[in-house]
Formats: C-alpha cells, sequence, structure tokens
C-alpha cells in the first residue's frame, strides 16, 4: 500500500515513468479484476500491463493457482456491494426529490 501511494504522489508531481501494481479490471488471468502491473498518470491509470505473468517460476504459478479461488469470492463480494450501494444511492435520490 505505501509503494502505491509513493507512485501515486510521484505521477502526481509529473514523473511519467511511474510504474506499479493495481488490483484493476485486467485480462492476466480468467478473473474479471486482477493486481496487474500498471502505467501510473497524472490522472489516471494509462496503461494496463498485461504481460506480467509470462516468466514466472513454478512456485509462483502454484501460488497465483491457489489464491484464484478466493480473489473470485472477494471480486463477487465487491461486485455486490457496489451493486447494493448504487441501487441504495439511487433509492435514496429518488426519495428526496419527491
Amino acid at each position: 500500500m505505501i509503494s502505491f501511494l509513493k507512485s501515486l504522489i510521484r505521477a502526481l508531481d509529473g514523473d511519467d515513468d511511474v510504474f506499479d501494481f493495481a488490483f484493476v479490471a485486467s485480462s492476466v488471468t480468467e478473473l474479471p479484476y486482477f493486481a496487474t502491473r500498471t502505467k501510473i498518470g497524472k490522472k489516471r491509470i494509462e496503461e494496463v500491463i498485461d504481460s506480467d505473468l509470462q516468466g514466472l517460476a513454478k512456485y509462483e504459478e502454484r501460488a497465483i493457482k491457489a489464491i484464484k479461488p478466493r480473489v473470485k469470492v472477494t471480486i463477487e463480494k465487491g461486485i455486490t456491494l457496489l451493486q447494493r450501494t448504487f441501487v441504495a444511492i439511487s433509492v435514496y435520490k429518488l426519495l428526496i426529490v419527491v
């Protein structure tokens, strides 16, 4: 987390050569989101570098394979939470307008 924050600060300060890992929509695995190497710009993540899992050691490949089921559950919970939050906010806005 600290590393990512330092990267964000560097990018905000105008460094145009900032790369770090972020949990983003990615095609690195079959999961819709994964911690993936990104190029961070001053206002947003400018690029998702999807080729970073190439050349992993066997133990790294096994570790990723082992963690995927837990990551999938976490992603599903996060999506559900966001959907519920969006619905709740939408309903709240409707109630205020009425």
